[in-house]
């Protein structure tokens, strides 16, 4: 039996992109939200007064996302055993597949593994900064007669792309006048609402915590829905 953990020095440089990207993610969700909040009129003031308060908020969700992160990396534990392989973490569904369960292996562009049990669930990620790359490298290529492929990378690409898109209907729905365009966009992002929902609370790969806090999807769809709604009706 081998185990394998996290190198959490390199984990760190992933956090911190991670927060690149989000931190400006949010503050423009913030603008957004703000700038719509008074039947889309801008009131400088109220931007200039609000502004301080969301970078605290934001700045303390960071900071608890950071925390939390660390904990998920810092307890990270792989297990090879001699026909098994096994992904147990903080506060995450332990994930056991036997090497006659596995139906894919994929590695992603930076060198991450993906593994897929029969069940859609049954999903073991292995980061590229695990330690020992090498020697777990060479017990995944043996995992059994299922070679090793490149990951899909359609859907990477089109990641971003799919979040902008998203970002664009919500903001229709919101402030957009044409009753036609509303209700295409709203049903679209009610849609997508729904389906995050699903994802995260079937997920084995998100903490506990998070699948408990997965009501805001539907109270985001909610809200989609009723605003599409009057729209429609108005």
């Amino acid at each position: 039996m081998q185990k394998f953990t996290l190198d959490g020095a390199v984990a760190n440089k992933y956090q911190r992109k991670q927060l690149f990207i989000t931190i400006p993610l949010a503050l423009v969700g913030a603008g957004i939200a703000m700038y719509f909040a008074d039947s889309g009129t801008l009131d400088w003031s109220v931007l200039m007064n609000s502004f301080p308060l969301t970078l605290i908020v934001i700045g303390i969700s960071a900071a608890r996302g950071w925390k939390r992160t660390r904990a998920l990396v810092d307890s990270y534990t792989l297990v090879f055993e001699d026909n098994r392989i096994t992904r147990e973490q903080k506060n995450t569904p332990t994930v056991s597949l036997s090497f006659m369960e596995i139906r894919e292996v994929s590695r992603t562009p930076k060198g991450s593994f993906i593994i897929k049990g029969e069940r859609r669930t049954d999903v073991i990620c292995i980061p590229c900064y695990v330690h020992d790359y090498p020697e777990v490298e060479r017990l995944v290529g043996n995992l059994g007669s299922v070679p090793v492929k490149p990951a899909n990378s359609l859907s990477r690409k089109l990641r971003w792309p799919i979040v902008i898109l998203f970002l664009a209907m919500c903001i229709v729905v919101f402030t957009g006048g044409n009753k036609v365009l509303v209700g295409v966009c709203g049903l679209c992002v009610a849609a997508g609402g729904v389906w995050g929902f699903y994802q995260q609370v079937t997920s084995k790969n998100i903490p506990v915590d998070m699948r408990r806090r997965s009501w805001v999807f539907l109270l985001f769809v909610g809200a989609v829905l009723y605003v599409t709604f009057t729209k429609l009706s108005s």
